[in-house]
């Protein structure tokens, strides 16, 4: 096999998220000292001197110390940038991990875990569309497979608004039966699901969660519906990527 030669573009995230209106104020305001506020308790987590909670069970605490960081092992975490993930002008932290890691928020002097992957069906990672950030869940569980739930926020407690949309085969027990689309419990047809990935993904060539990203590092392109194993970009969700980005290849895969 030759070698792929690639340079992987996390930044390109930074770059879409400027296009959401993101934009700072020199001068410091109550908003700002909210959001240094916030910052600071995300840090106190960092540094392992307060916990995180699940927003769904306040009960239920964990502490950095308690995930596997920093390791060589695949299921290994790691701290991440801060990126506003829920809209709200502040920024949340990204604990890079196993199926897109966790999304943690600090507000209320608590800091709270606000997403989380959850295996190959509950894959996590955010991208930015129609003029918003939003959390991405991908299910790329089954060959011929591919499903895509996506969550806007207003603060990490306000969900304004979800779409789900995806590709499977027309016959489930027939890998040459042809594919169908849907968006939002309808069926579409190719051309319109094409263009609402193109918007979503931007001009990838093939949207691969990270395990399939994986197998195509070695060549193992089971499980990946191409036409031609030539591709210059790919989207990878998540994980192995510090979330969404894009991976270029400089090489056929062979």
């Amino acid at each position: 096999m030759k070698k792929i030669i690639m340079t992987i573009a996390v930044g390109v995230m930074m770059l879409t998220l400027s296009s959401c209106g993101k934009t700072g104020n020199p001068e410091e305001t109550p908003e700002e000292t909210q959001m240094d506020a916030a910052g600071e308790l995300l840090d106190l987590f960092i540094n392992g001197s307060i916990g995180a909670v699940d927003s769904a069970d306040q009960t239920s605490e964990f502490y950095i110390t308690d995930l596997n960081m920093d390791s060589e092992e695949w299921d290994s975490y790691s701290v991440g940038e801060k990126v506003d993930l829920d809209n709200d002008g502040e920024e949340e932290l990204i604990i890079n991990g196993p199926y897109g890691g966790k999304y943690l928020d600090a507000r209320d002097n608590k800091v709270y875990e606000f997403a989380a992957g959850g295996g190959t069906a509950l894959a996590l990672s955010y991208t930015c569309y129609d003029g918003a950030v939003w959390i991405i869940y991908s299910n790329s569980m089954n060959v011929g497979y591919k499903c895509y739930h996506m969550k806007k926020y207003e603060g990490a407690d306000n969900l304004v608004a979800e779409m789900a949309f995806g590709e499977e085969l027309v016959d489930r027990d027939n890998a040459e039966s042809g594919m169908k689309y849907h968006l939002n419990g309808t069926e579409i047809s190719y051309d319109e699901y094409t263009d609402l990935c193109s918007k979503i993904f931007g001009e990838a060539d093939i949207v691969v969660w990270e395990g399939e990203y994986r197998n195509i590092l070695t060549g193992n392109m089971i499980g990946i519906p191409l036409t031609s194993s030539k591709f210059e970009k790919i989207y990878c969700l998540g994980g192995i990527c510090n979330n969404s980005c894009y991976i270029n290849v400089g090489e056929t895969l062979s």
